[in-house]
This record gives structure tokens, sequence and C-alpha cells, in this order.
């Protein structure tokens, strides 16, 4: 899915991380631990 967000600039973070831009891989990452921060049920099923 097409993500609008600033530093995503309507790529999908797939696309994103496909760039092979340290900086944007940082950003997908730093999206990630966010979505990750607010949804403990699914933190506590990722953990290993």
């Amino acid at each position: 899915m097409k993500n609008d967000n600033v530093p995503f600039a309507g790529r999908t973070p797939l696309a994103t991380i496909a760039s092979g831009n340290l900086d944007d891989l940082r950003e997908v990452a730093q999206h990630i631990d966010t979505f990750r921060s607010g949804l403990p049920g699914l933190v506590a099923v990722c953990q290993p």
C-alpha cells in the first residue's frame, strides 16, 4: 500500500527499502518501531 508520509514520498515501504538508501531503510525501521510500540498485543507475539 502506498504511504504518503513525508519520508516515503508516496512509495510503499518495500519500495523505500529497495531503493538501497540507508537513510530510507532507517526511516522504515523507525516507522515499524513506532507502529509496534502502539500495539502491545502484536509486540508480545513478535518477541522471540
